[in-house]
């Protein structure tokens, strides 16, 4: 290679040189994909330098010269992109050709496929070209070059021969590196501009932060001075940027609060800090703040702290109100009659109210201690994770409802080793997103409901009156299809149809249900929960009037089909006051004026207000009544309970709901009334606002009522005191009889521990168990000699006689079965139906051992009595066989232990 080859290359690196100028400067006036028309210009620019570069060659021969385009092409596809390069290779195509010569194709492809490979090389590499190494470089430069030696070979075979032989080591060694370091200038700029331009996006992010913050932020030294205070802060502290950095820390921050100097400790300590401090406005007026501070070197190697303010006022306010709020909450919480509890999702106790102990006997601490199984029974606690399953499954279904309750009746244990009965209401507390966390449950003593229920099991002829002169509307349904298969007399009553009219038939046919969506309710609870109870609801009646009731329903079984019990209030006439409250104080108080119910208040022991139907009930003038003490409208009788009550209505303790006292008149006369009374403020002070109901009547009707059931009563058992004369009339020879069996046959019922109505029932069925032998001849009852077979056949139909004539006798207890059955024996050889133990009533049986120790033991017409000692013998060695077993033993320990003994037989133990 001559000098003039490599004064030719210098030349070429110099223009080179050039071009990473000319890419420092684009990178900072362009950015790629942006700005087309400054894309060209560099097209062209690169066009120039192309030309130039191809004015300084190395002459190898006639027509074949060397320079560094392809250097100068490749970096151009690789750093500037599609159009600036195809533009420069156009430009430096065109020139080569002109140029002509052997090797003027030879050149231009040389320029194509320099400006291929870059362009090719930017498209396919995957990280960008800030990442670019100098050997990626160099290794981009030997593919162009070697690319650059192999369009040697489209020269004349010779001449590229010869070309290959001069040249190809020179270009490998040379010109990879020139390209490898004109890349490396190329990318440090890019870097550079890069790095500057990420700073720039990154202050202006913080520069927006800084001045769009909703809190104070201020640049200060750890001197206390303010170097700079954004937006906020010149808001939160009322003050202007130059203001705030005028009077420094000490200006806006209280130094007297107790907490600033561990604070600044701290801070001095670990470099930052973050407390609440009390701070000042420019009014003086001090705020608490949230400061948050930390120290960072600035730029110049100076210590400089960031502080955010954050304005606590509106926080503190919300806070105050929750904890007022959850205040008010945990104080009904702990403080109401039913138990309030919380349970995780592992059925584990988070908290329980303090009315636990009078439920369950327990402690509150005790409680959250125990393992919720040891809560309830056995059977009650398998039908609560019953549920408790079936609503796990609801949450995962389409079918999951955020609001749903679960209402179960559940015995719990109490601490004494009893159970009570609760009604316990359980729904989920869930979190933001609706994901149930915890239990909530509310647990209500029901005893006293549960004992009732059983009550009106035992009776049905008790439910049946109940049912019929209850005033409110009464109706069972078939849950399937709505279908009414029983109403009362009150839905005759309200609704003016009559039991013709609707059984057999739905509400919907008549279109009782104003909205359709009520009545969905309803089903919807009785699925869900198995009752409802105070649903709210609109119905036509039979005259097209419009009434509001209050409903509440169950399901209950009937001969194992579902049905609804639905008991109906009318509440027209108070949905209709509470309405005329809501509009109008004249009208509420025309409303009370025409009360029938007398309604007056009470305070500080004298009436304020009474109503005309007060004035009515009591026979005084409203002056009158305001000036007397309350006390002295009271019966001595009820004075004392009725004042205990009021006193601890007005101490907020609980009381009974309702109660029951006799009023004096003015003219000296008593009236019975049901008394409700709540606590009101009147006139700024608490008073009680009484509501008076005159029952007189209803006491006069009870009364006249229980006096005429006990004259019915008197009159039954004189009856029966009759037949059992008539029958010994007719058999003098068993006179006593059947009163002594009737002594022993209650003697035994009452060591059995049968109830006061069984052991009535008894009493009445072993007076005349033997009324049937008035249908047996005189003769034959009064024979001295043994009975004949036909004789003895005769007298064994006395029974069933006897209860001929007394079955179509409408007794309170099947006194004609009890006749029937008092010759059956237990191994069905008695008579006459020959009825097995469990085929006849237990009555049945204690009248069978109570006649056959006492006819065994008596004297009778054929032969003399054989002693209590016999008859007993009699009954020990069949017990089980003849005589149960149950009533046998009874029968034994009357006689062996207790002393009983039949009149005018002494037994000798």
């Amino acid at each position: 290679m001559s000098d003039a080859s490599f004064v030719g290359l210098f030349q070429n690196a110099v223009l080179l040189l050039g071009v990473a100028f000319m890419f420092d400067v684009a990178a900072s006036r362009w950015r790629i994909g942006k700005a087309l028309l400054w894309q060209a210009l560099i097209g062209v620019a690169l066009g120039a330098v192309g030309i130039a570069v191809m004015l300084t060659p190395w002459a190898f021969g006639s027509g074949i010269v060397f320079d560094t385009r392809s250097v100068l092409i490749g970096i151009s596809g690789l750093f500037f992109g599609f159009l600036p390069t195809a533009i420069a290779v156009a430009i430096t195509a065109a020139f080569r050709f002109l140029q002509g010569g052997t090797g003027v194709w030879t050149g231009v492809s040389v320029i194509l496929v320099s400006g291929a490979i870059g362009l090719a090389w930017r498209r396919f590499r995957d990280r960008s070209l800030t990442e670019i190494s100098w050997r990626e470089l160099y290794l981009f430069g030997l593919v162009v070059h070697l690319a650059m030696l192999g369009l040697m070979l489209t020269l004349p075979w010779a001449t590229a021969l010869k070309v290959l032989s001069h040249i190809a080591l020179p270009v490998l060694l040379i010109y990879p590196a020139g390209t490898a370091f004109l890349g490396v200038l190329m990318v440090n700029r890019l870097r550079r501009e890069r790095a500057k331009e990420a700073l720039s996006q990154s202050e202006n992010r913080y520069r927006s932060l800084f001045n769009n913050s909703i809190d104070a932020i201020l640049l200060t030294a750890p001197d206390g001075r303010i170097l700079a205070a954004n937006p906020a802060a010149c808001r939160i502290f009322g003050r202007s940027e130059k203001e705030i950095c005028r009077i420094g820390r000490e200006g806006i921050m209280d130094s007297t609060d107790p907490r600033l100097p561990a604070a600044l400790e701290e801070r001095r300590r670990t470099g930052r800090f973050r407390e609440e401090l009390t701070l000042f406005r420019q009014d003086g007026s001090r705020f608490p703040g949230e400061v948050s501070t930390a120290v960072f070197i600035d730029r110049d190697g100076q210590p400089k702290t960031s502080m955010i303010v954050r304005d606590m006022t509106e926080w503190k306010r919300v806070e105050t109100a929750l904890w007022k709020s959850e205040y008010k909450y945990r104080l009904l919480a702990d403080n109401v009659s039913d138990v309030i509890f919380v349970l995780d999702m592992n059925l584990q106790y988070l908290y329980v109210s303090p009315s636990v102990k009078s439920l369950r006997g327990y402690e509150p601490e005790k409680v959250l201690k125990q393992p919720p199984v040891e809560t309830l029974t056995p059977a009650s606690w398998d039908a609560a994770m019953k549920s408790f399953a079936e609503v796990l499954e609801l949450e995962k279904s389409r079918e999951r409802d955020p609001d749903i309750t679960r209402t179960l009746d559940l015995e719990m244990n109490r601490k004494d080793g009893t159970t009570v009965w609760t009604e316990v209401k359980l729904s989920f507390i869930r979190d933001e997103h609706q994901q149930p966390v915890a239990i909530l449950g509310v647990t209500r003593d029901i005893s006293e409901r549960r004992r009732a229920d059983e009550a009106i099991v035992e009776s049905e002829e008790k439910f049946r009156k109940a049912f019929c002169t209850i005033p409110d509307s009464v109706s069972i349904n078939r849950f399937e299809d709505g279908l009414y298969v029983s109403i009362n007399p009150g839905f005759t009553r309200i609704t003016g149809y009559t039991e013709e009219e609707i059984i057999g038939r739905t509400s919907g046919e008549y279109g009782i249900w104003i909205r359709t969506e009520d009545r969905q309710r309803l089903v919807a609870g009785l699925k869900r929960d198995g009752r409802v109870s105070n649903l709210e609801a609109d119905f036509r009646m039979k005259s097209g009037e419009v009434r509001h009731g209050l409903m509440s329903a169950s399901i209950i079984d009937l001969k194992g089909v579902p049905h609804i019990l639905n008991i109906t209030r009318n509440i027209t006439d108070r949905k209709q006051a509470e309405r005329a409250l809501r509009e109008s104080e004249e009208k509420y108080r025309l409303v009370v004026e025409n009360a029938e119910e007398a309604i007056l208040i009470a305070q500080d022991g004298t009436l304020k207000y009474v109503n005309p139907a007060t004035l009515a009930l009591l026979g005084y003038s409203e002056e009158e009544l305001l000036s007397r003490p309350f006390a002295e409208l009271i019966h001595a009788g009820d004075r004392e309970k009725m004042l205990e009550a009021h006193a601890k209505r007005m101490r907020g303790e609980e009381t009974e709901p309702v109660k029951q006292f006799r009023a004096l008149r003015k003219d000296g006369a008593v009236k019975w009334a049901d008394s409700h009374a709540v606590v009101i403020v009147w006139n700024g002070r608490a008073a009680t606002l009484n509501f008076f109901t005159d029952i007189t009547e209803r006491k006069k009707a009870e009364a006249s009522l229980a006096k005429s059931f006990a004259q019915l009563r008197s009159a039954l058992d004189a009856t029966v005191q009759a037949i059992a004369v008539t029958v010994e009339t007719r058999d003098p020879y068993t006179a006593g009889h059947q009163r002594r069996v009737a002594d022993l046959s209650c003697a035994i019922a009452e060591e059995m521990n049968l109830s006061d109505t069984a052991i009535d029932s008894i009493r009445m069925a072993a007076i005349i168990h033997d009324l049937g032998k008035i249908s047996v001849p005189a003769e034959i009852l009064s024979k001295p000699t043994r009975l004949t077979d036909i004789e003895f056949s005769i007298m064994r139909t006395h029974p069933q006689s006897g209860y001929d004539i007394l079955k179509n006798i409408e007794f309170p207890w099947p006194i004609a079965r009890m006749v029937l059955e008092h010759h059956e024996r237990v191994d069905g050889s008695g008579y006459p139906n020959g009825l097995k133990k469990d085929q006849s009533l237990l009555e049945s049986r204690i009248l069978a051992v109570a006649d056959t120790v006492e006819a065994m033991a008596s004297h009778r017409p054929y032969r003399p009595g054989l002693g209590i000692e016999i008859a007993l013998r009699e009954i020990e060695t069949h017990r089980g066989t003849l005589y149960d077993e149950t009533v046998a033993d009874a029968c034994l320990r009357l006689f062996k232990e207790k002393g009983y003994q039949l009149p005018g037989l002494e037994f000798k133990r």
